[in-house]
């Protein structure tokens, strides 16, 4: 059984690319802002296995987004990816707020070492 994952993309180019490959390996649910997404995690009939978030043009910056997350987070929460574009995020406060199986990704990246990585497997 595929596992699920929950995209949160604020870029519809980025979106469609994202949903494109992960649908391969996962059950891909999408949601196209930060407000939309945290609706979906809070949705208690809702289980993702693992959450890719990607923000470049809302309002909810990377760091606000882990913020409010860090608010909401069960205590048996999904992996966390958020794909950090290049300079302009304060990645020392952004690292106190994640916990086990939450990860910052420097953009660019690899799609294969991105999932092999982080998604695939139990880690």
């Amino acid at each position: 059984m595929k596992k699920s994952i929950l995209l949160i993309v604020d870029d519809w180019e980025a979106h469609e690319r994202y949903e494109d490959f992960f649908t391969k390996h996962f059950h891909v649910t999408c949601a196209p802002f930060a407000k939309t997404g945290f609706e979906l995690i809070q949705n208690s009939e809702l289980q993702f296995e693992i959450i890719l978030v990607d923000l470049s043009f809302e309002d909810v910056s990377p760091l606000e987004f882990l913020q409010r997350y860090s608010k909401i987070r069960k205590h048996k929460h999904p992996k966390l990816l958020v794909i950090l574009d290049e300079g302009g995020h304060d990645i020392r406060e952004m690292k106190l707020l994640l916990s086990q199986n939450e990860h910052l990704i420097p953009r660019p990246f690899q799609w294969s070492a991105l999932l092999n990585q982080y998604l695939l497997g139990d880690s």
